[in-house]
């Protein structure tokens, strides 16, 4: 390899292999986000459906109610009925799972089915016959249009897993390219150094004088076998056997610079076997704060919340926090899992996820809670002094998260089971 045509040409391999990596990259990261978008895009087309179907609700309901006029509210509600159908049908156009499409057209097809419910009640409406029309739209007007909430909402689920499924898939694909054209690189990069051999006969031929100008490695070779074998080695020469059995300085200091860093690391990695061994031993709820300042010590934080997945599947509520106010943890507002953040990245993905500081304003840690059901939820701590960066940090971030989500999974399975309440009742 030290031709050097061959090695020219093993370069721009190199090259090669490193620019497609980066447009492998690109191009998967352009397929995730645009799935993303896709399904943020749907889930608003859905919640719009579901706006206009407690709309058509509204009207019923006010149509039949006492002082309220009939003759207002019965075409307000048509033409809700008739939006509900439109954006329903819009939807269905956007599904990209054969569930979410089965769900939209039964949803179609009740809505569809329900106009006539609405002539019956405006018929009746119109005998004043009020306590009939209030008879139907309380049965099966409210049946009908909590079937088709119930629809929207499956659709919407269907279609949030299918998308989780999808990008997942593309960043297994993207790691399999990534791994192939970088090893690649790094294998064509190992070709290009000089052999062991290479440099071995370099230094040799850099240590054999020679008195004729022509003399080459191979020529010296035999000479030196030639030459008389000398009883006493020169002054200051070196012998390979007194080499090997000497420590070198700079061995020594690397091995002195090693146990340094352990001696270190020690009172933090203690540190945080303590925290876990006095977390599996909580029995008392009033215990839990002085773990978590202790765990906001520990990681360097100025305080982090615990944020966990709702009923739904759709959004992350904050339900614990430290180093916050309670009235600042009840405004928080939710985070949509498929945002474009750390917290929400580090629930899909099941993975930590760093946000590095700029100088202003601290760095951030986002960990997920990981139970026998599946990711529900994500640590995001606040974090000082550029320790976001350690890689001691984030690992002991992954302990405190083991830990409370031990602590935080059975009550939310318990709140997973509880029925749906009805969306348009909210």
């Amino acid at each position: 390899m030290n031709r050097r045509g061959v090695r020219l040409t093993l370069f721009a391999v190199m090259v090669a292999a490193l620019a497609a990596t980066a447009y492998t990259v690109f191009v998967f990261e352009g397929r995730a986000r645009s799935q993303r978008l896709a399904a943020r895009d749907f889930d608003r087309a859905a919640e719009r459906a579901m706006v206009s179907i407690g709309d058509v609700r509204l009207a019923w309901l006010a149509s039949v109610a006492p002082g309220q006029g009939a003759d207002y509210w019965m075409p307000r509600a048509a033409a809700a009925l008739d939006s509900a159908i439109a954006d329903v049908s819009a939807l269905r156009q956007r599904s990209h799972t054969a569930d979410a499409t089965n769900d939209l057209d039964a949803a179609v097809t009740s809505l569809t089915d329900l106009r006539e419910l609405h002539a019956l009640v405006g018929a009746q409406l119109a005998r004043d016959e009020r306590s009939a029309a209030a008879r139907a739209l309380f049965g099966e007007g409210l049946d009908g249009t909590s079937g088709v909430l119930q629809r929207v909402d499956s659709a919407r689920q269907s279609e949030f897993g299918a998308t989780d499924s999808e990008v997942a898939a593309v960043r297994t694909n993207e790691a399999i390219a990534v791994a192939v054209c970088g090893g690649l690189a790094l294998l064509i990069a190992g070709l290009l150094l000089p052999s062991a051999g290479a440099r071995s006969e370099s230094l040799v031929a850099d240590a054999v004088p020679t008195d004729e100008p022509g003399l080459s490695l191979r020529d010296a070779a035999p000479a030196r076998a030639s030459a008389p074998v000398a009883t006493a080695a020169p002054a200051g020469a070196v012998t390979m056997a007194a080499h090997d059995a000497v420590p070198l300085p700079a061995q020594v200091a690397h091995d002195d610079a090693n146990a340094a860093r352990e001696r270190k690391k020690a009172p933090e990695v203690r540190a945080a076997a303590d925290l876990c061994t006095d977390f599996a031993r909580l029995v008392d709820s009033q215990e839990l704060p002085g773990l978590l300042e202790r765990s906001a010590r520990l990681l360097d934080a100025s305080g982090f919340v615990v944020w966990l997945i709702d009923r739904n599947g759709t959004h992350l509520r904050a339900s614990l926090a430290h180093g916050y106010p309670a009235q600042a943890l009840a405004r928080m507002p939710a985070i949509d899992r498929q945002a474009d953040n750390a917290t929400a990245a580090a629930f899909r993905h099941h993975d930590v996820q760093i946000v590095k500081t700029n100088g202003m304003s601290n760095g951030a840690i986002a960990v997920p809670l990981l139970a026998p059901q599946g990711c529900i939820g994500v640590i995001a701590a606040e974090v000082r002094h550029g320790r976001e960066g350690s890689e001691m940090m984030r690992q002991i971030a992954r302990l405190v998260a083991a830990q409370l989500s031990t602590l935080v999974a059975p009550a939310h399975a318990a709140q997973q089971q509880e029925p749906l309440r009805d969306v348009a009742a909210r």
